[in-house]
């Protein structure tokens, strides 16, 4: 069983708690995984500190693997994960066990269809809701998770949202080249749907679907979040994008919106 020790957020020093995550999660699957998302999720634990109260309550839709959710519960706060496969194993590079960081790191989780099931909780439940990487997963309309978002989060909460952006200029390369933008046949085919990019958005998609869900866009913006470095190539590659991409801004490839319950 790998134990959990939970930090204060006053004295939380993001990175060294993502590598002490990664550590624990050597040899499995979640390993480059954890690698790829760091950046990304040191933003988000940012953006916790600075908007939600000490202790918050906060949703993580679509929570799988679990490892954001841990990182939550280390910062002090009160997280719970909602995913479709709650129980899934994930298989580990080294011939140990397969690995559920869920039961493995008790993370609480619920088992719920966001798509198409109410939310399991009551109104006015969280501080935060957690939509990290989610929306572009989801097959069919969002618009009924968002809503339940909105049911569920007190009227001062937010929901933090990022997905990736499909206006991105590796998205526009790619389509000028005349590959496809989105996942590959042989992945679509041979891998659990819900694992398929099925509508990624630009962000003028977000915010016309977080007004449809009564939620109030109050902080957007366009990121890169590369993983940890790759090769001196991979490396090159990175800067040039970042140089190109500090230019034009709606040219990254990640969109994030922060988003609260409207008064209408």
């Amino acid at each position: 069983m790998i134990e959990s020790n939970i930090l204060m957020k006053s004295s939380l020093d993001k990175k060294k708690l993502l590598d002490e995550l990664l550590v624990q999660v050597l040899g499995t699957e979640h390993e480059a995984y954890l690698r790829e998302m760091k950046n990304r999720y040191v933003f988000l634990l940012e953006k916790i500190a600075d908007c939600v109260p000490d202790g918050g309550r906060i949703l993580d839709a679509g929570a799988s693997p679990g490892l954001f959710t841990e990182l939550m519960r280390r910062c002090g706060c009160e997280a719970v994960g909602v995913d479709l496969y709650p129980d899934m194993r994930f298989p580990v590079a080294t011939g140990a066990e397969d690995t559920n960081l869920f039961s493995d790191m008790r993370i609480p989780v619920v088992k719920s269809d966001i798509v198409n099931e109410p939310l399991p909780f009551s109104d006015n439940s969280f501080d935060a809701v957690m939509m990290n990487e989610t929306i572009e997963h989801l097959l069919g309309s969002p618009l009924p998770c968002l809503k339940e978002i909105r049911r569920v989060l007190k009227p001062t909460g937010l929901i933090f949202l990022t997905t990736p952006n499909v206006a991105s200029l590796s998205n526009r390369i790619r389509f000028m080249s005349g590959r496809n933008i989105y996942t590959p046949v042989e992945v679509l085919v041979n891998v659990a749907p819900y694992k398929c990019h099925n509508r990624e958005y630009t962000m003028s998609d977000m915010e016309q679907l977080a007004g449809m869900a009564g939620l109030d866009v109050v902080e957007k913006g366009f990121y890169n979040f590369a993983g940890e470095n790759r090769g001196t190539a991979g490396n090159l590659m990175r800067r040039l994008y970042y140089a190109v991409t500090a230019l034009m801004p709606s040219f990254r490839s990640n969109l994030f919106i922060a988003a609260r319950p409207g008064k209408g």
